[in-house]
């Protein structure tokens, strides 16, 4: 058996989101340790499953969850809404 040095990164490693309606937060908070752990060839295989029950977002005029903002059956509110979240 061959052990192997583990690789090093010059980069402090990323902070937990303590804010759990922050969707945003907690994607790049999963994204940025996928980053990591692919880059230190920590494992080879990531498998991301759905972030949450359908946090409400922490922009300004945004009441629901995206899960619910995608359902907008066209409600102008909704799209409205909608669109803070995904274009932010």
């Amino acid at each position: 058996m061959v052990e192997e040095a583990q690789a090093k990164v010059d980069v402090p490693p990323p902070q937990n989101n303590v804010n759990p309606a922050d969707l945003v937060g907690k994607t790049r908070l999963l994204l940025d340790l996928t980053h990591l752990a692919l880059q230190t060839d920590s494992t080879r295989l990531v498998s991301m499953l759905m972030l949450g029950t359908s946090p409400r977002a922490t922009d300004p005029g945004v009441t629901m969850g995206h899960h619910d903002l995608s359902h907008h059956g066209q409600d102008p509110q909704k799209l409205a809404q909608l669109r803070m979240v995904e274009w932010r």
